[in-house]
C-alpha cells in the first residue's frame, strides 16, 4: 500500500488561489472534492486529488464535467481505502 499525502485547507487555498468561502461554495456545488476528517478538528484532502483537480482546470471543463470528475474522485476513496469524508 502506498503512502497518501494530505493537503490542509491553507495549502489547498494557496494552490487554488481562492478564498475560503469560494472553496466551500465549490464543495457545496459539487465542483470540488469534500475534505476528509483526520481527527476531531482537522480536515485535509488527499494530495493526489488536488493534483488531479489542477490538471482538470487546465482543460477548462464545463460545470457538469467538473461535478462528474469530483464524483469519480470521491468514489475512488471508498475503493482505495481513503474515507472519513466530512
Amino acid at each position: 500500500m502506498s503512502k497518501v499525502n494530505f493537503n490542509n485547507i491553507e495549502q489547498v487555498l494557496k494552490r487554488k488561489a481562492v478564498g475560503r468561502s469560494t472553496l466551500y461554495g465549490e464543495i457545496r456545488s459539487g465542483k470540488f472534492p469534500k475534505p476528509i476528517s483526520l481527527g476531531t478538528r482537522k480536515i485535509a484532502w488527499p494530495e493526489h486529488e488536488i493534483d488531479q483537480m489542477m490538471q482538470l482546470y487546465l482543460h477548462s471543463p464545463t460545470e457538469e464535467e467538473m461535478r462528474d470528475f469530483v464524483k469519480s474522485l470521491e468514489a475512488k476513496r471508498l475503493v482505495g481505502g481513503v474515507a472519513n469524508v466530512v
